[in-house]
């Protein structure tokens, strides 16, 4: 093994090392050597590792920063501060041996791995259980494993995922130069041979409450304005997996849940289940979990415009426990961005009150979880900020024509081309469904929009074609049918004509208001409607007229 203490296979040494073995001396010459130069030769010692140690009839740990003292206390202190357990790749050199024995800088005896297992218990966080071999590794939780190597370095960024192969028994092809992306593969492959064991993803810093929920009343009324903050702008919003060992620091005590196969083994039986088991799809992860029927408001803040806009996060229970708990009581986070896609943060909550595994099948819902793509609104998009009961009345939007794309969990509207953008009826035209009450499922309202043409000559640049110009926005109130399962195309009912969704347009509106610009504000108080306001303010994000982007602020009360 290693003389030094800094790496994990070095130069041969240039002479025998003397080592005091059972009364007598034992002259060991080291020379395990790796020839780095061949990539093959390279990997298939890195994949062999962990077997090369635990088939050896005895390994030695060697200590450069451990001197023997009269005083074993001070030894065992100097122990504990040992770069040996520091390090990467020295997890695997003390779990998969069956016999290892410990020496001190000038080769003296310290002891064996099972000499001292409550010491090294307390050292490395690793139950003795584990460490002197009586329970097999594969009996503790993946997120238990991880921890282990939480607070262990290695040289190279790759190497904190390669080193961990032998602890999870799973192959990979080493990529030299992939950074992160080494890690996550990984855990793509435990995640294979794991497919039920979620507490993968129960990592980060356990919270009782998000640190940047919102919960105060004037605030998601949109009365009192929430300061921007730079640093949570950029604040990125991850996938499922982790970004190293050391996001599973405080996952140590975290097992599968004891009712997780019967979850499976229904979830396999089910025809309506999506899949049965969680897989990778692109940069994520496909999975069916359980849902919380809860909601909090959190404040995305956007980077450019500098604006905050609240949003509705869900929580995904995952089937894992402590041995203090009864049931799954780890909450996942879950931050709406894209179309049906959510991410995370290092920041799960540890639920009070754990369903049972049969109820928790009745709760799960198809997810999508991936690292957030960052997008900033371009010029002539539509920025959406709801505030207010919105969470009661049940919202949803769309686009129509075939220049409009919407991404509904980010509320952006946008024309790919300004021409479009610029008011060509029907080509950038999209709507705000609520309910009429949370207690209807039958009537409710939406809210359209659609640009106008610009009212007056676009100014021209030099002797040159005229600027492009964007009109004001037009703003529609139309009622609607909201069962899917009417046929009726239309009804009267409550003193207004209701028509089906699928059908809406805006010539069916029963109010119409034509928003001023810069900002314009429209309120809307009319039985059996609630108090609507829609505020429409044009912001600049360039040096051209057309460089504008409408942010449009709906409050239902």
């Amino acid at each position: 093994m290693d003389t030094t203490g800094s790496g994990s296979i070095r130069e041969c040494p240039q002479k025998p090392a003397p080592i005091a073995f059972l009364g007598g001396t034992l002259t060991v010459q080291i020379s395990c050597c790796i020839d780095k130069r061949s990539s093959a030769e390279l990997s298939e010692a890195i994949n062999s590792m962990f077997r090369y140690y635990q088939n050896a009839a005895m390994c030695y740990a060697y200590f450069a920063d451990v001197r023997i003292h009269a005083d074993m206390d001070k030894t065992y202190d100097e122990l504990s501060r040992a770069r040996w357990f520091t390090r990467g790749w020295t997890l695997q050199e003390l779990l998969a041996p069956r016999q290892i024995v410990l020496f001190a800088s000038n080769w003296a005896r310290i002891g064996t791995r099972f000499d001292y297992q409550s010491r090294l218990s307390q050292i490395t966080r690793i139950e003795v259980e584990y460490l002197c071999g009586t329970s097999p590794l594969s009996a503790a939780s993946i997120s238990k494993r991880m921890s282990w190597a939480a607070r262990r370095n290695t040289s190279r960024l790759e190497d904190a995922a390669y080193c961990l192969m032998g602890i999870f028994d799973v192959n990979m092809p080493l990529l030299y130069g992939e950074g992160k992306k080494a890690f996550r593969r990984l855990q793509e492959e435990i995640m294979k041979a794991n497919p039920t064991d979620h507490t993968l993803f129960a990592w980060g810093r356990f919270v009782s409450h998000l640190s940047d929920r919102v919960d105060d009343p004037l605030q998601l009324q949109g009365l009192r304005p929430i300061q921007w903050d730079a640093s949570k702008a950029a604040d990125p919003l991850r996938g499922l997996f982790a970004d190293s060992p050391a996001d599973f620091w405080y996952s140590a005590d975290l097992r599968p849940c004891r009712g997780t196969s019967v979850f499976y083994s229904l979830l396999t039986r089910d025809r309506a289940a999506r899949m049965a088991y969680p897989t990778t799809a692109g940069a994520g992860v496909e999975l069916e979990l359980p849902v919380i029927p809860q909601t909090e408001a959190w404040a995305c803040h956007w980077p450019n415009p500098k604006l905050v806009q609240l949003r509705h996060l869900r929580f995904a229970l995952l089937l894992c426990e402590t041995p203090r708990s009864i049931g799954p009581m780890v909450l996942v986070p879950l931050f709406p961005w894209g179309n049906d896609r959510y991410g995370r943060r290092n920041e799960p909550i540890e639920f009070p009150d754990p369903p049972g595994i049969e109820k928790c099948l009745w709760m799960r819902q198809y997810l999508k979880v991936e690292p957030r793509r960052h997008r900033d609104p371009q010029p002539g998009d539509f920025l959406i900020r709801l505030w207010g009961n919105t969470r009661s009345y049940e919202y949803s939007w769309r686009g129509y024509g075939r220049e409009v794309t919407v991404t509904m969990n980010e509320g952006i509207v946008s024309a790919p081309s300004l021409p479009a953008a610029m008011g060509v009826v029907g080509d950038h035209l999209w709507v705000v469904c609520f309910r009429l009450n949370p207690a209807d499922n039958m009537f409710g309202f939406g809210i359209f929009f659609l640009r106008e043409k610009p009212p007056h000559e676009q100014p021209r640049q030099g002797s040159g074609r005229p600027l492009p110009m964007v009109g004001p926005v037009a703003v529609y109130l139309v009622p609607l049918l909201l069962d899917e399962s009417t046929t009726e195309a239309a009804t009267t009912s409550k003193g207004f004509t209701w028509v089906h969704k699928s059908n809406a347009e805006i010539s069916r509106a029963c109010f119409r208001r034509t928003m001023a610009f810069p900002e314009g504000l429209w309120k809307l108080n009319v039985d059996p409607f609630p108090r609507v306001e829609v505020r429409v303010t044009r912001i600049e994000i360039g040096p051209l007229p057309a460089d504008i982007i409408d942010l449009v602020d709906i409050t239902v009360t």
